[in-house]
């Protein structure tokens, strides 16, 4: 009788509180579904970069300058994603690159997109001693979706983040560190276009290791600055 009425207690009793939702791991599973990728599959050290990326952005005291230079140029780039069928988060790597400065230069790159000058050219820009194209925010975005397409068509319309990834490490190292994932345990089965796992077994270099986890965050930062 008693181990009845406990039974009867304990089925009647409330359910313990489930352990409270972290807002952060909400809108960063929603983010990586945008870029393709899965967030159940990210490494923690991939999620803690991405919090403190964006937690570093939000605290620049130029971020509404930032802001409002995206805004700028954020329907020209958007319309040149979508005419190649890419996800409008893409755009983000403008912010990466150049925080959407069209004329910021470093040692050998331009523009928006800091193209190098043998990658301009070779998606169309001019680059010469009277003209950089580079520097034309239209023509470069233009040049960038291109660019973004080409890797996207060569790893997957399932391997967005390989692409992205690509774009700041080349093609070439992504292509040898999918091989090196083919020749370990597990072979082609782990050689997938998977970004996660190159990742997990540090197959990208430390710059390309922060590459998507800021572009992922730059994405973040801009969708909380959208009026509610």
């Amino acid at each position: 009788m008693i181990s009845i009425l406990a039974l009867v207690l304990l089925a009647a009793a409330p359910a313990a509180p489930a352990d409270p939702i972290d807002p952060f791991e909400a809108e960063l599973r929603a983010a990586v579904q945008k870029f393709g990728g899965d967030a159940g599959a990210a490494p923690q050290e991939f999620k803690d970069a991405v919090r403190r990326y964006r937690d570093e952005l939000r605290q620049r005291k130029d971020l509404p300058a930032i802001l409002a230079s995206k805004d700028r140029y954020w329907p020209s780039i958007t319309r040149e994603l979508a005419a190649k069928s890419l996800p409008a988060e893409f755009g983000f790597v403008a912010l990466a690159e150049s925080h959407f400065d069209p004329l910021a230069r470093s040692e050998n790159s331009a523009g928006l997109w800091q193209f190098t000058a043998p990658t301009a050219r070779r998606f169309g820009l001019r680059v010469d001693d009277t003209a950089d194209e580079r520097l034309d925010a239209d023509k470069s975005s233009r040049a960038a979706a291109a660019y973004l397409a080409a890797l996207v068509a060569e790893f997957g319309p399932e391997s967005f983040m390989l692409a992205l990834a690509s774009y700041n490490a080349g093609e070439s190292a992504v292509r040898r560190g999918l091989e090196q994932v083919a020749r370990g345990k597990g072979g082609l089965r782990n050689a997938a276009h998977d970004y996660f796992e190159l990742y997990r077994q540090s197959l990208f270099n430390e710059e390309t290791r922060a590459y998507v986890p800021r572009i992922i965050a730059a994405a973040l930062v801009a969708q909380e600055s959208r009026p509610r």
